[in-house]
């Protein structure tokens, strides 16, 4: 099967978007993805909560 760079890269970005992670890491991405949704607070520190 013949794949394309415009493929590949709209295959990667939606991988990134995903909201499908291992349990332990589920609650460090939604935090991050709050912070950055949100456009302030410190991610370390939402990271630590």
């Amino acid at each position: 099967m013949q794949t394309n760079r415009r493929w590949i890269a709209a295959a990667m970005a939606s991988a990134r978007t995903l909201d499908v992670q291992l349990p332990w890491e589920r609650g460090a991405r939604r935090a991050a993805w709050i912070v950055h949704r949100d456009g302030h607070g410190d991610l370390r520190q939402a990271l630590s909560a």
